[in-house]
């Protein structure tokens, strides 16, 4: 008897309980000798594996057990099986299935599948098989070895053979530099013999994976239709077609990766997760994660491509913005404040992140992380890897790693309750959190945690920032051309502004016909400042929180993506595809109007909770809630005037006083902007223009007189004219004000009229 090559799986079942007591009841062998073998099981059956040990003689046994069953026992050497008939049912019912199951349809008569079969009482694996073959089956008798060697005549390498193969083999990748090395473990050796480990499929899956590494796509799918197996690569974060596999075919790639994947390949009905990695060229190695899902016309594969090493990340180099980029890291020095990136899939949040690390991973400091997969390898910390099938979850990996005396944690994605609440505990006692959120923009994240159902007072203590981004095409280098005449006139029509100078793609061989050549970051980074918190901490909407994170600096993704677009780094159509038309077109129509524009619709939204919340705390406010209702009272006082939209900045920490005087400056004309502190004050003048600023004297942080020394030290805010609020009545205390640089002074308890009088008076 010719032994099974051991390269072949093992069966689904040993022996089924059915033949069992067959054999025993034939004396055939003792259950000691049954049990002994089972236990040194190979990749064979009982029988097989009795006779192998020469416990029992085939010859003598499957006869007798033929007659016991009542069922027919064929001998394949005598040629009972028709290849014409099979092949299409070996094609239905799938070659690993057939393997596994010890199983091959031989015809179809009389509306049963007649199949051979080495253990015909193996009920799970009829069911299985009538399941696939839509068919009722009726079992058969014959040798195991009989039954895998017609298999793989089958199956095997004569299948790799006919025009379609040839012409796949012989289009070359493009790139004879690159080389695919795939690390097999021996466990997927064993398994992998058959048509799946045959080398034209061999040579036909590296193929695509080298081609794939060449073009740096992030994603492999390999698609079953109805005719063939379409191979597409997503390169830009855009879908491309890249090949196009015949039918016949399909079974022995998907059995290729799902065995490197250390994947079940006789599993066809449920979908499956797996990983293994290769090495492109000498140095460079990529980490692949495969998913397989079940469709009509077979197994569905998408494999991400994923580059361990952290080679050129960088915060530098992720495309920020010089001044997002300094608040961000600002924002990294904190050592009790959570930080997150927020995105859709996809976005280069993961990036990102790691760049942070990269940036604080001193060598002074204990960096620990809890990721879902690990996507890069960071030297100098502590990496876990979620496995929900042993119970590690972010939530209990995190409350692990809070007892490893961390002083930075990543936590890959907060998904649920449990891992807000605990990653925004370690914030709370001294880490700095570093996670990721799917949202659409910074705000939106706040909102995203309520509803996850943190409390907003949590959110609001160790909410330290928000960077919301996107991804970008880059134009091509090599092809991207001027935009022509008529292209600017239909986008200017379609904006209602003037743009000038635009760039378009063209598309060359350099970047694969797209016009497109990489991609760059969108970023929008919000600071959560103290009036943030309030807003917070008081449950306003989305709209309130973006309007003051306006007001404190923060640009929105159309802004920025506008400026890429500007640049001539991308197209406007790219910017709309990723940002969205009607962020572009706020973001133009904001640039049209000038700098003013950005603040009108931000304080109308700080109003708001200014007046529903007067409010505020003892150590922060000099006024009582009589002087701001008095305050109230006397804006009927103010008149409606042109003061053509001049601009001023109205710096106070009584929220209520500032609301209320910010209204009348607004009903006398002015556009207004509003800051609780000098600090924060100076912050805004940095990024906007002022005509003129409203300023209290006695506040926390920097008071004004210190926020005076400060503007006329720089010469940008030397000459902007300064109108004080104080209070009390002192000759010495105003002069001491007056060389400082201040314009005026009027007194807190003076009516709104009087204070626009004297503002009026300084302006001109």
């Amino acid at each position: 008897m010719n032994p099974i090559p051991s390269s072949v799986p093992p069966p689904k079942t040993f022996c089924s309980p059915g033949l069992e007591r067959v054999i025993v009841k034939l004396s055939l062998v003792l259950q000691d000798e049954l049990e002994s073998v089972r236990r040194n099981k190979k990749n064979q059956q009982a029988i097989t594996a009795l006779a192998e040990r020469k416990l029992l003689s085939i010859d003598k046994a499957l006869p007798l057990i033929a007659k016991e069953l009542s069922v027919e026992l064929i001998d394949f050497s005598e040629g009972h099986a028709s290849r014409e008939d099979s092949k299409p049912l070996i094609d239905k019912l799938g070659h690993e299935t057939a393997i596994a199951c010890r199983i091959l349809p031989l015809s179809i008569e009389q509306g049963f599948v007649r199949c051979a079969m080495s253990d015909p009482l193996d009920i799970e694996c009829i069911k299985q098989a009538e399941f696939l073959l839509e068919s009722a089956v009726h079992p058969v008798l014959c040798r195991e070895n009989q039954l895998i060697d017609e298999l793989r005549l089958l199956q095997g390498e004569d299948a790799f053979s006919g025009k379609e193969f040839d012409q796949i083999e012989s289009t070359e990748s493009g790139d004879s530099s690159v080389e695919v090395l795939v690390t097999e473990t021996k466990e997927a050796s064993d398994k992998s013999g058959g048509a799946a480990n045959a080398p034209p499929i061999v040579r036909l899956v590296n193929r695509v994976l080298a081609d794939a590494a060449r073009v740096d796509a992030s994603d492999i799918h390999m698609l079953p239709t109805s005719s063939n197996l379409e191979i597409k690569f997503r390169i830009d974060g855009i879908m491309q077609p890249h090949l196009v596999i015949p039918k016949r075919l399909q079974s022995y790639i998907v059995s290729r990766i799902k065995l490197l994947s250390k994947m079940d390949i006789a599993e066809r009905r449920r979908p499956q997760d797996g990983r293994f990695r290769m090495r492109v060229g000498k140095n460079e190695v990529r980490d692949l994660r495969v998913s397989s899902v079940p469709t009509p016309f077979g197994e569905k594969l998408v494999l991400r491509i994923l580059k361990p090493q952290l080679q050129g990340v960088a915060l530098e180099t992720s495309g920020l913005p010089p001044d997002t980029l300094k608040r961000l890291k600002r924002a990294l020095k904190g050592t009790d404040r959570i930080i997150l990136v927020v995105g859709p899939t996809g976005s280069g949040k993961s990036t990102t992140l790691y760049s942070a690390l990269n940036s604080v991973n001193t060598g002074s400091n204990t960096i620990i992380t809890v990721e879902d997969p690990i996507e890069y390898r960071l030297e100098g910390a502590t990496q876990i890897e979620v496995d929900s099938k042993i119970g590690m979850t972010f939530a209990s990996g995190l409350r692990s790693i809070l007892r490893q005396d961390p002083d930075v944690i990543l936590v890959g994605e907060i998904r649920d309750l449990e891992t807000a609440e605990i990653a925004f505990q370690a914030a709370q006692t001294g880490h700095l959190v570093l996670s990721t959120l799917h949202t659409n923009d910074a705000a939106s994240a706040v909102i995203r945690l309520r509803d996850i159902g943190l409390e907003s007072y949590i959110i609001a203590g160790s909410l330290s920032a928000v960077l919301a981004q996107r991804l970008v095409r880059k134009l091509c280098s090599h092809c991207k051309r001027p935009a022509r005449a008529e292209e600017l006139r239909e986008v200017n029509e379609r904006y209602g502004v003037e743009f000038s100078d635009l760039s378009v793609p063209v598309g060359c061989p350099e970047c694969n016909r797209t016009g497109f050549s990489g991609r760059l970051g969108v970023f929008s980074l919000l600071e959560i400042s103290a009036e943030i918190r309030d807003l917070i901490r008081s449950e306003q909407g989305e709209s309130k929180i973006d309007a003051a994170g306006r007001a404190y600096g923060m640009r929105t993704l159309g802004q920025a993506a506008l400026d890429i677009v500007l640049n001539q780094v991308t197209s406007i159509e790219e910017a709309e595809r990723v940002i969205g038309e009607s962020s572009i077109r706020e973001a133009a129509e904001m640039r049209e109007k000038g700098p003013s524009s950005a603040a009108a619709p931000r304080e109308e939204a700080l109003e708001a909770p200014s007046a529903a919340q007067p409010q505020s705390s003892p150590t922060q406010s000099t006024k009582s809630a009589a002087s701001i209702a008095s305050l109230a009272e006397a804006m009927n006082t103010v008149s409606s005037g042109d003061s053509q939209d001049e601009r001023i900045i109205i710096v106070d920490d009584d929220r209520g006083v500032r609301a209320v005087m910010a209204a009348s400056l607004r009903k006398a004309g002015f556009e207004v902007t509003e800051a609780s502190n000098g600090e924060e004050a100076l912050s805004v003048l940095g990024n906007n223009t002022f005509d003129a600023m409203v300023c209290d004297l006695d506040m926390p942080k920097m008071d004004g007189k210190q926020l005076l020394a400060a503007m006329r030290a720089d010469p940008e805010l030397a000459k902007l004219p300064v109108l004080m609020l104080t209070g009390w009545d002192s000759e010495e205390k105003e002069l001491d004000l007056i060389k400082t640089g201040a314009n005026d002074f009027v007194s807190k308890s003076s009516s709104p009229a009087l204070v626009i009088a004297r503002l009026r008076r300084i302006l001109n």
